[in-house]
């Protein structure tokens, strides 16, 4: 008999998870979401699953939906997957998603433990991958009797080497407004027992080199806070604990600037500008206004270098052409100048990262350092590599549930072996592979 999984939500991340689903013979696909022109729009050329329109704010309609199904999967906003948990435990259905584990997810583990349901969060590409693959590494090395001393983690998304040909060493392979709004986190991390702060709008002051086995040198900065994998990957005791994220050099200086001249400011407009210089103007306050694009462009290089003030050049924000948009918030505007520019052409591919170097101590007291590395490319024209290592994870977590392959109940996150080893051999068979060097 097929068991029945629904996925919500009809973003540039599900096609992958949905192609993989409907594949499966044992399965019954029903994809939802709020318009099923979405839902076509990432499904081309994908059959075998059932579409629905569906407004998951209304409980009634979710809770019809989940009543008969197996597993739900959420690939929405992170903020609806609360409402979708609590109507999954109420239909005794299995839960999973790519996101970050919400308190409010959290409160329902003993629920879910007495029901016998299995709640999956951040089984995705970061979070997710990157915990499964740092726990296998960090797993066997303890298994071997090695006192870890070091742990640095970096994850990334940067075009593929053969197609990184834009000043800026980046392209959209998600929410380019999501992007932005990174950049102005804080973060915090650990290096030889020194704890370093780096408040919002600050973090690209700190970036440092990272040499990548066969990709050679990338520009790494901290990302988040580093420290509260100290007790969910079981490093009590470690001297140097960073996760940090990894683009092509120049990045930093980039954000830099942008953060300093006000470009990465939040502005609500009366009137959208009718230029791109004039935005640029309005954003910068008008202390540049006077100046020629020639003089401000001699000027900016004077402070912050040719390669950041070629990128500003390129995004064509200096120039007295039309900007053409109808949007009131400053930053949506930037992030869509930038999508315009930056995003992929069908010819091109995007890369995902995820590499870990850890130092540990055996008992001889001896120092090695041991690598885990994942590497995985987009296919021109098809998925982003994004895409699917944010969405395969998941896809294939639903399908372990249903073949009784993950049995444990309860709220989880796969850092524990019961998760993360059949889902890193799933997605090894679909050919993304982590590589260990024990």
């Amino acid at each position: 008999m097929k068991k029945k999984v629904c996925v919500l939500g009809s973003g540039l991340v599900s096609r992958p998870a949905i192609e993989y689903l409907s594949k499966k013979k044992n399965i019954d696909l029903t994809v939802a979401s709020l318009n099923i022109s979405d839902i076509d729009s990432v499904t081309d050329g994908i059959s075998n699953f059932k579409k629905l329109a569906l407004n998951v704010k209304n409980r009634v309609e979710l809770k019809e939906l989940l009543t008969d199904q197996e597993v739900v999967i959420s690939l929405l906003p992170a903020s609806m997957h609360p409402l979708v948990a609590r109507a999954a435990l109420k239909t005794n259905t299995h839960f999973a998603c790519t996101s970050y584990l919400s308190d409010r997810i959290k409160e329902i583990n003993s629920k879910a433990e007495a029901a016998g349901l299995i709640f999956i969060n951040e089984c995705g590409m970061d979070p997710g991958l990157d915990h499964m693959s740092a726990m296998s590494l960090i797993n066997k090395l303890k298994q071997k009797n090695y006192t870890i001393r070091s742990f640095e983690s970096y994850g990334s998304g940067i075009p593929a080497p053969q197609d990184n040909n834009n000043p800026l060493g980046y392209k959209f392979s998600w929410t380019p407004k999501g992007v932005l709004l990174a950049t102005r986190n804080e973060a915090i991390f650990q290096r030889d027992d020194q704890i370093l702060h780096f408040f919002a709008g600050t973090i690209f002051n700190c970036t440092w080199d990272v040499n990548v086995p066969e990709l050679g040198i990338l520009e790494a900065y901290p990302n988040r806070n580093s420290l509260k994998y100290t007790e969910l990957y079981g490093l009590n005791g470690i001297s140097t604990l960073v996760r940090g994220t990894l683009r092509n050099p120049g990045w930093g200086k980039i954000m830099r600037m942008f953060y300093h001249l006000g470009l990465l400011n939040e502005i609500e407009f009366k009137n959208t500008p009718d230029t791109y210089r004039a935005l640029f103007n309005h954003l910068t306050e008008k202390y540049l206004s006077t100046f020629s694009k020639r003089e401000l462009i001699v000027h900016l290089q004077g402070i912050y270098g040719k390669q950041p003030v070629a990128a500003l050049k390129w995004l064509g924000l200096l120039d007295d052409a039309p900007l053409n948009v109808d949007m009131k918030n400053s930053i949506d505007i930037i992030a869509l100048v930038m999508a315009k520019k930056m995003a992929y052409l069908a010819s091109e591919k995007d890369m995902i990262i995820i590499y870990h170097v850890v130092k540990a101590e055996n008992a001889k007291g001896e120092m090695k350092e041991f690598t885990s590395k994942l590497v995985s490319y987009g296919t021109p024209g098809g998925n982003f590599a994004m895409a699917s290592t944010v969405s395969l994870p998941v896809a294939i977590a639903a399908e372990l549930i249903i073949n009784k392959k993950i049995t444990k109940p309860g709220v989880h996150i796969p850092t524990i072996p019961e998760l993360y080893e059949p889902i890193l051999n799933g997605l090894e068979k679909n050919g993304v592979v982590v590589e260990e060097a024990l």
